[in-house]
């Protein structure tokens, strides 16, 4: 099974091996050089110049020479044999010479230990015993997101970590009105948004109150700030992760999320949008009829509603260049999603690049999800419906169609697919490689994250890490 793993793309433990062999070599070097050894006159034995005679035939070592009778010679005179030549080295100025190499070495050791050591006997796994129980308490779970999980027990949803520990206690109220009632939130920036007796506020990782549950409405916190409205006083603004109201945005009836330092902001009285940055200040002022967020440096702008022309701009509101299309949304992985509206009323979506090349035409329907919307290129790819829309195809970054096998897929996410064939879901890799094979109950839009997916058999509901081990058990 380790051979495999390495021939199917394991290389780092490998290259731990590799290193241990160069540093065993390196290490036998340093000590030969700072032990001399000098050669037995009567036996020819390889001694230790701090031995006091040959082990092999007892010849004294005196001052650091072996010394012995002359047979060849009438006389008793002692024969003396030198130590070998260059005998010894400064053992002072030999490491000084090397003390990076040998630094890094040391490093190497210690991390290719720790490697190794994760390799044998975590079986590259995320899932901790704590956490196989930990599945089995709960009506709900859903996927982890830095490093935690929401969960639902008679109702109420909390969050557990990998370990399986309920860090925050079953104790919150609040579902997404969506479908299945998925909760709304997921950890953003280590703090992840709550609802007690319909008023939102924050908690940690730790289940800390850090913000408490006062406001009406927040949003999740995106580069150090979260918008927050009908707090104390009619708050509506921005608060920092401690609860700080920072920015004061009363004159603005909708506000954006952080994205490159900018923020969207909309007034209901001008009937006009613009940008915002993190003091507050109007960057980009309020001209345009529709504005879209920044990303990657970039925003979609739109100054007549009528027109069906939009207008990229930097940070600076410079314009960079203009594309006629109905919608567009923000640049993802170098792209713009464009669409313009078909015969039916649907939208048919493609992509262009960021100087306004068309990368994939627009003939592509969106896939079907929860908020009709086109999705964006994750893992080099994106899922889209046929031009006839009779099919699911994932398409790359140039447009090409790829894994046309499966009956449906899943969005690429932490470098994997849920893919459906014959009624199971399982999961495939970039490669279109079935790691997972498909064996498991379908569930709506699950995904990989931090490592796991949540999946379901025989009625039980768990996870299941990116080499197959779930939290249920054997399916045989």
């Amino acid at each position: 099974m380790v051979l495999n793993r390495i021939v199917g793309g394991d290389f780092f433990l490998a290259i731990v091996l590799l290193c241990y062999v160069f540093c065993f070599y390196r290490f036998n070097r340093l000590i030969n050089a700072v032990m001399a050894l000098i050669k037995c006159s009567k036996c020819g034995n390889m001694v230790s110049d701090k031995a006091s005679s040959c082990p092999k035939c007892g010849t004294p070592i005196i001052n650091n020479k072996s010394y012995c009778k002359n047979a060849d010679t009438n006389n008793d005179k002692l024969k003396i044999e030198e130590p070998l030549k260059n005998k010894r080295t400064n053992t002072t100025s030999f490491i000084g010479r090397h003390f990076f190499l040998y630094a890094a070495l040391i490093v190497v050791l210690v991390v290719g230990f720790i490697g190794t050591w994760r390799f044998f006997n975590n079986d590259n796994s995320s899932i901790s015993t704590g956490l196989i129980a930990a599945t089995h308490r709960y009506d709900e779970i859903r996927e982890f997101h830095e490093g935690m999980a929401a969960v639902c027990k008679n109702g109420m949803w909390g969050y557990i970590d990998k370990q399986g520990k309920e860090c925050i206690p079953c104790i919150y109220n609040y579902v997404d009105e969506g479908l299945g009632g998925e909760p709304l939130r997921n950890f953003h920036e280590g703090l992840v948004a709550v609802c007690e007796n319909d008023k939102w506020g924050f908690v940690d990782k730790k289940g800390k109150q850090v913000i408490p549950c006062k406001y009406g409405l927040v949003e999740d916190f995106s580069e150090g700030l979260a918008f927050a409205k009908n707090g104390d006083n009619g708050f509506v603004g921005y608060i920092d992760r401690l609860g700080n109201q920072v920015i004061s945005c009363e004159e603005y009836n909708l506000c954006g999320s952080f994205c490159d330092g900018f923020a969207t902001v909309y007034s209901v009285h001008q009937n006009r949008h613009g940008y915002i940055d993190k003091k507050g200040r109007e960057i980009v002022p309020l001209k345009y009829s529709n504005a879209i967020p920044f990303s990657e440096g970039l925003a979609a702008v739109k100054i007549d509603i009528y027109s069906d022309e939009w207008t990229i701009i930097d940070t600076k509101g410079n314009p960079i260049f203009s594309y006629q299309c109905d919608e567009i949304k923000s640049c993802s992985n170098g792209m713009f999603a464009v669409g313009t509206y078909s015969g039916t009323n649907d939208i048919l979506w493609g992509f262009i690049d960021k100087t306004g090349r068309e990368v994939v035409p627009l003939k592509y329907y969106t896939y079907w999800n929860e908020g009709n919307e086109i999705e964006d290129f994750s893992n080099g790819f994106v899922r889209v419906w046929s031009e006839n829309n009779s099919c699911c195809k994932f398409l790359d970054t140039k447009g090409n169609i790829r894994f046309e096998e499966y009956e449906a897929m899943g969005p690429f996410s932490d470098g994997m697919a849920a893919v459906s064939r014959d009624g199971k879901l399982g999961f495939i890799d970039v490669t279109g490689k079935e790691i997972i094979p498909c064996k498991y109950t379908p569930i709506n839009n699950t995904y990989f994250s931090d490592g796991l997916a949540v999946i379901s058999l025989y009625g039980q509901i768990g996870f299941v890490d990116k080499y197959g081990k779930d939290t249920i058990g054997d399916v045989n």
